[in-house]
């Protein structure tokens, strides 16, 4: 039993050592991908938008649903992330 944390110590079960290596191992790429995806979100938006704004009315209703869905999609996964 690991006194710290109420756990068994990751030398005495290889199994919590390997998932502990693991999660070490992912946090810094993880967190890196996650920013550089939200840095381009803007520049990605601007540029959608400019696109659309060219396009004929058909079109645009399309891409005007592509872009609600987007918004409603980021929501969802914003009120799930915050419970």
């Amino acid at each position: 039993m690991n006194s710290r944390t109420g756990g068994t110590s990751p030398t005495a079960d290889p199994a919590a050592a390997l998932h502990t290596a693991s999660v070490c191992w992912l946090t810094a790429p993880a967190t890196t991908l996650t920013a550089v995806g939200l840095a381009g979100v803007a520049p990605a938006a601007v540029a959608g938008w400019a696109d659309w704004a060219d396009l004929p009315p058909e079109q645009a209703r399309v891409g005007l649903a592509h872009a609600v869905s987007n918004v409603a999609y980021r929501q969802s996964v914003e009120a799930y992330a915050g419970t």
